[in-house]
């Protein structure tokens, strides 16, 4: 069983980052993909496969409340800086914030990506 950890920088360009809540069954998985072939520095990528966490309040904090209705969002805010931990190998790079569900009108699950080419 593979060990993930995602962490959210809670500030833009802060340095503060923060554990999201995972769901116990919850799988991310990423894939690597050749991006350039003309520059060394950017020839592979990773991004993962949508992927869902609870939103509970540590996540809503987190995650900028971003479904919310009544929260106005700009579309760069879909995307925070993040550390993500699998078997204790990092990968840096951006969360993007895809959608959710809701309950009763209010979030109660984000899907999120990861890529670090964004």
């Amino acid at each position: 069983m593979n060990k993930v950890e995602i962490y959210v920088e809670t500030i833009a360009n802060s340095g503060i980052y923060e554990p999201l809540d995972l769901f116990d069954d919850e799988k991310v998985t990423l894939k690597y993909i050749f991006k350039r072939y003309d520059d060394i520095s950017k020839v592979f990528t990773s991004f993962s496969r949508t992927f869902t966490v609870p939103a509970d309040g540590r996540n809503k904090l987190l995650l900028k409340n971003f479904l919310e209705p009544e929260v106005k969002r700009t579309a760069d805010s879909r995307f925070l800086n993040c550390k993500l931990i699998v078997n204790r190998i990092l990968k840096q790079g951006k969360i993007n914030i895809v959608g959710g569900k809701q309950k009763k009108g209010r979030t109660n699950i984000y899907t999120l990506a990861f890529s670090t080419g964004v």
